[in-house]
């Protein structure tokens, strides 16, 4: 039966009676409350055995609790897995795609060998659900079947997928065949072009710079630039970075490519070190006010010493950035969080995706 109490502080504990003759709980029921919530083991158990019969917002506040409590060392990696699981099954695109973006950001703290068990893992999760959304028709179907593909080219570096991003890519494209304009819609531009930079060859580097400047689609063009940027090839970010540089590119597509450089680990030293000898020059090449986001470049760092570097980096150049000291903290504690992440919890969801059947 439905029971309400008053929350008047941040972390409260709630006692609730007759819990022996419940199948399960709900503590955020109808998800109107503005807060996340934690439950013992055995109950989250029992909350995702019946997660289907929870109404949508219910199970959006149900996966994010779990990530949560997860994150912060409250929630055992087995029992994630499970609410992961039943939200994977769910109806509603909203909650299927809800667990995408943590499970997303846990691929880049895993290593090795871990890290291609974990990516098979998540292949096995979603892609049949993709191969069931493919049978549909419909909008969410076509949004949900767009989420999921990208999901599993990019976190799961599904082959299949990625290269079938790749073909579309050079059919649109025109690479060794007629192009074919309807190959991609726009929503799909950024995510094949990153593909078929990463995948394909270095001519396909190059004819998708030539495109840039020959369409006049400033969603085309920031997209394709955004890609550049994702190459993994060293000599080809070098040669990426120097167009930047130079005033190849629109300012908001310059930050963007070296945004995408700063987050592939392929050749994120390499930029860091580019960035570092030529803050100066890149803020002139960006949009002024932009100069204000640049502490976020470092956002997909997670180890302690690229705090130091990024303190250093603002302590020298800040007075170019104005503004810039609010983005500086927030940068630097996530950076703190996802290395407390990685050393405490990184180990135990492995542990748990093993013991998976």
């Amino acid at each position: 039966a439905p029971a309400c109490q008053i929350l008047d502080t941040r972390d409260a504990v709630v006692k609730v009676l007759g819990v022996s003759d419940a199948d399960w709980i709900m503590p955020n029921a109808g998800a109107h409350g503005y807060f996340r919530f934690n439950l013992p083991g055995e109950m989250w158990s029992s909350l995702a055995v019946d997660f289907q019969g929870l109404e949508v917002g219910e199970q959006l506040a149900v996966v994010d609790s779990a990530f949560a409590a997860f994150e912060a060392g409250k929630l055992e990696a087995g029992a994630l897995l499970q609410i992961v699981n039943v939200a994977a099954s769910a109806s509603d695109r909203r909650v299927i795609s809800a667990p995408m973006r943590s499970l997303s950001g846990y691929v880049n703290l895993i290593e090795g060998d871990a890290r291609a068990e974990f990516q098979a893992y998540l292949s096995r999760l979603y892609g049949k659900r993709l191969r069931d959304v493919r049978r549909q028709q419909g909008t969410d179907a076509r949004l949900l079947d767009g989420a999921l593909t990208g999901f599993l080219a990019f976190s799961a570096e599904d082959a299949a997928y990625r290269s079938e991003s790749v073909s579309r890519a050079r059919e649109f494209l025109g690479i060794g065949q007629d192009a074919r304009e309807d190959a991609l819609v726009s929503d799909e531009f950024r995510d094949a072009f990153v593909l078929l930079v990463q995948d394909g060859e270095t001519d396909d580097f190059f004819a998708l710079a030539s495109e840039i400047d020959r369409r006049d689609d400033p969603r085309f063009q920031m997209a394709a630039v955004a890609a550049l940027g994702a190459t993994r090839d060293p000599q080809l970010a070098t040669a990426a970075r120097q167009s930047a540089l130079d005033g190849d590119f629109g300012p908001r597509e310059s930050f963007s490519l070296i945004a995408n450089q700063m987050a592939e680990p392929a050749v994120r030293d390499d930029t860091k070190v580019w960035l570092t000898e030529n803050f100066a020059a890149f803020i002139d090449q960006i949009p002024r006010q932009w100069a204000r986001r640049t502490p976020r470049l470092y956002a997909s760092f997670c180890d302690a010493p690229a705090t130091e570097e990024l303190d250093a980096l603002f302590m020298q150049y800040g007075d170019l950035a104005p503004g810039h000291e609010a983005a500086l903290v927030q940068t630097r504690e996530r950076i703190e969080l996802c290395s407390a992440l990685k050393s405490q919890q990184i180990e135990p969801l492995m542990t748990a995706v093993s013991a998976l059947p």
